[in-house]
C-alpha cells in the first residue's frame, strides 16, 4: 500500500482535532455520518485518525459535511506543505 509520511491518509490529525475541538465523540460522528448513507464503524475511524485507514472520496466529503467544515479544513495540513 502506499503511503504519504508513512500514513494511509492526509487527514488524521486536523481530523481528530476538528472533532475534538467540536466535542464529538468517535460514535457521535458515526451516527453523523450514517444520516448521509455512510457506513462507518467506530473502529474504521480510529484507523483514519491515526493514519491507518485509507479515506475514500465519499467519507471524506462526509466526514467534512458531518462535522460542518470544509475539504480545505481537513487537508490544512497537507495544503501548507504545498504552498508556494
Amino acid at each position: 500500500m502506499r503511503k504519504y509520511n508513512d500514513k494511509s491518509n492526509v487527514i488524521s490529525n486536523k481530523l481528530k482535532k476538528i472533532r475534538k475541538e467540536k466535542s464529538i465523540s468517535q460514535t457521535q460522528l458515526c451516527h453523523k455520518l450514517e444520516l448521509y448513507g455512510i457506513v462507518m464503524t467506530k473502529e474504521d475511524l480510529s484507523k483514519i485518525e491515526h493514519g491507518n485507514k485509507i479515506v475514500k472520496d465519499f467519507e471524506l466529503w462526509g466526514i467534512a459535511r458531518a462535522l460542518s467544515v470544509s475539504l480545505d479544513d481537513l487537508l490544512t495540513e497537507l495544503n501548507l506543505e504545498f504552498k508556494e
